[in-house]
């Protein structure tokens, strides 16, 4: 609707305002669902809702709240409520819901003032912005301040740092990062030894000399038990543990029953070590290793066709429900197959529970995956044609559905990490970490810090 701004004196708007009474009056039945009272004094209003004539539909919905006070008002959103980013008030109409019906309205609008003639259109970038009430006896009158507010940051934009450019110096090595107990762990071997690096606050590093495990160690499949404040890592029918990742030993004996051979340790869930394991007539199964209790437990039976051996991603989580979950995903199978299945462990009072989501995921490996702001983020990793895949995905449904989500949308991968895949990633706090990885020409060592901005809203 075509509108016009009126440069107007205020000691005149009085007489022009009474000109538009009976249109404010047509204006305030239409903005409201019930009939207004006519209390000759009454110059408030009681609700406020802004609609578009844009691309904002959802605006009317947007919840600001009426305060009156003894002789002026405020027209503001819900505390800490914002006007979602990218909404423009260029181009807005105020709906006002009148507790009586008054005799005239007026907008000031930073530098002009605008009658009201029905629904018009305004512009609210402007400020400060008063709607200035008449009651229906010419005399009474209140201000009312109108405060909308649009986020200015995007809540769906990842800010990234780089925290530590280079850990060690990038060779041809395995590598993983943990987190213990607020202590970043970093591991690599290079087929002779193994090294750790360790840091309080992902920028500071220092190397700590490693013994006792093999010299050809699988770093990649080294678990922290939280429960016991144990590293782990598990080679044919020994198991090793230690404190501090530095120093280990192998386990008693009572920990491993030397029938089952292990292919490689999966996670640390629900106070346990999870473990695939074979046998001597080529049998697989998942089993437990419970490090405080010194037992070991055989769970289900494997289908090696699908379930992964390597490569795999871990990400525990808690979901819709109060109870510990964890998935597990991609990867390749003992027979070296890549495959896109995801698995969801659940721990439940009767028993953990697993279950393979059916989300017909194409085959990938070598993905990061953790549960950060309320849903599963994922990183990186090899595509079933041996590619690195570029960006980021996230899951709001604990991995059932995967979204991608566009780099120039919201700037998801940090500049200069590039595609990579076997990167390490975890959450701390409010920040999601990413360390590591491998690229086309070589290995990594960098650390980034990642922080959505919507995370603590």
């Amino acid at each position: 609707m075509q509108h016009t701004y009126c440069s107007i004196n205020r000691k005149n708007c009085l007489a022009v305002l009474l000109l538009t009474a009976a249109v404010c009056a047509v204006s305030c039945k239409r903005s409201s669902s019930s009939t207004p009272t006519y209390d000759v004094t009454d110059a408030t209003i009681s609700a406020f809702v802004l609609l578009s004539n844009d691309s904002a539909p959802e605006l009317s919905r947007t919840n600001f709240i009426v305060e009156d006070l003894a002789d002026t008002g405020s027209i503001h959103l819900a505390d800490k409520d914002s006007i979602t980013f990218g909404y423009s008030l260029r181009r807005v109409v105020p709906a006002v819901k009148y507790n009586s019906v008054p005799s005239a309205a007026i907008w000031y609008i930073g530098d002009t003032s605008l009658v009201l003639t029905g629904y018009d259109t305004l512009n609210f970038t402007l400020s400060p912005i008063y709607l200035r009430v008449y009651a229906s006896d010419r005399q009474h009158e209140k201000w009312y301040r109108v405060l909308p507010r649009v986020h200015q940051v995007d809540p769906d934009r990842y800010v990234w740092q780089r925290k530590t450019a280079q850990i060690t110096a990038p060779r041809s090595a395995e590598q993983h990062a943990l987190l213990a107990d607020g202590t970043f762990c970093f591991f690599t071997n290079d087929g002779f030894a193994t090294s750790l690096f360790t840091s309080d606050d992902a920028e500071q590093w220092t190397q700590q000399t490693v013994t006792g495990l093999p010299k050809d160690c699988k770093v990649s499949t080294i678990v922290y038990d939280s429960l016991t404040a144990q590293f782990c890592y598990a080679a044919d029918t020994v198991l090793y543990t230690s404190a501090d990742g530095a120093a280990w030993n192998t386990g008693s004996t009572a920990l491993w029953d030397t029938q089952w051979h292990c292919i490689t340790l999966i996670m640390s869930f629900d106070d346990k070590v999870w473990a695939v394991v074979q046998d001597d007539n080529r049998s697989v199964r998942l089993a437990t290793i419970d490090l405080k209790n010194s037992s070991f437990s055989l769970q289900w039976e494997v289908d090696t066709e699908v379930f992964p051996v390597s490569d795999f991603a871990v990400a525990p989580f808690s979901g819709s429900s109060d109870r510990r979950h964890s998935l597990v995903a991609g990867g390749y199978t003992l027979n070296g197959r890549m495959t896109g299945a995801c698995w969801a462990f659940e721990a439940a009072p009767t028993g953990c529970r697993m279950v393979r989501l059916q989300n017909s995921m194409q085959p990938f490996a070598g993905a990061a995956i953790a549960w950060y702001g309320q849903k599963l983020v994922w990183y990186g990793g090899l595509d079933g044609g041996q590619q690195l895949m570029e960006g980021m995905r996230v899951s709001p449904t604990e991995g059932m559905t995967w979204n991608a989500v566009a780099d120039t949308t919201h700037s998801p991968w940090p500049a200069d990490f590039g595609k990579r895949w076997r990167v390490s990633a975890f959450t701390q706090g409010d920040c999601i970490w990413l360390i590591g990885g491998q690229t086309a020409s070589g290995f990594a060592t960098d650390v980034w810090r990642g922080r959505l901005n919507s995370i603590d809203w």
